[in-house]
């Protein structure tokens, strides 16, 4: 019944949409038809293509890095009751500075390259996924790690056998999140110096008044995101649907 409603919904969006663009000006709204027709073009010039995986290439970059550096720093802060009173009140000022604000002086700190980019990128998703994976690991089950020091566990092993077992699916589904993130951010990203990317194709298209160019970028960053969020919560329903039982059963 869900999938029946989604599916109503997107097809009232397109045909609201179509409509619409009867009414409004090209320039401001341009017709499915005209942005489907932009669609075949650019994928048969190969600039959608080289684009899109221009911007995957920087955003799974940066999002790996991230994702490695959070769960480092947040190991060490549940272990570390100094670190926890240091690095936690700094996380939680994170959440109300916007990302963008670090675009400029990224620019003066490191050029206007592909490390200022994919390091803008890193910190749009760091920022979030640090706090949440601090989080995640504070939430284990206080009775698994008592058994686990009862049982001789030192810091490392409970971390390997018991922590990150239990937080998995939560880190994935955040990772997904911070994926999302990441896609939402490139925009900003590729606006300066960049001949390559969606955030290009979008630049390029409101330049020269191609407002159907701008939709196509829009709605593959879309789609993109849609997919990956698909597969995604797929995998982590085959490979932790021990987790998945447990959490209902609980319920």
């Amino acid at each position: 019944m869900e999938k029946k409603i989604k599916f109503f919904v997107l097809v009232g969006v397109v045909c609201l949409w179509g409509f619409g663009s009867f009414f409004i000006n090209k320039l401001f709204l341009p017709s499915p038809i005209d942005v489907f027709k932009m669609t075949l073009e650019t994928l048969k010039s190969g600039l959608l293509v080289e684009s899109f995986f221009s911007s995957f290439w920087r955003i799974t970059v940066a999002t790996l890095y991230s994702g490695i550096f959070a769960i480092l720093i947040a190991s060490l802060v549940v272990n570390s009751k100094i670190l926890e009173k240091i690095i936690v009140p700094i996380t939680a000022t994170s959440r109300y500075i916007p990302v963008t604000v670090f675009y400029p002086l990224l620019i003066m700190w490191l050029g206007i390259g592909e490390n200022m980019k994919i390091t803008f990128l890193f910190l749009a998703t760091f920022l979030f996924f640090l706090p949440t994976t601090i989080q995640t690991f504070e939430e284990t089950d206080r009775n698994l790690i008592e058994a686990g020091k009862v049982m001789g566990m030192g810091k490392l092993k409970r971390m390997r056998y018991i922590i990150f077992p239990s937080a998995a699916p939560t880190l994935f589904k955040s990772f997904l999140m911070m994926y999302a993130i990441g896609w939402t951010y490139v925009i900003v990203a590729e606006s300066i110096n960049t001949t390559k990317g969606l955030g290009y194709l979008m630049n390029i298209g409101t330049a020269r008044g191609k407002t159907d160019l701008v939709f196509v970028a829009i709605l593959t960053i879309v789609f993109t995101n849609f997919l990956l969020d698909w597969l995604g919560n797929q995998f982590i329903k085959r490979k932790f649907e021990w987790k998945l039982k447990t959490t209902k059963a609980g319920d």
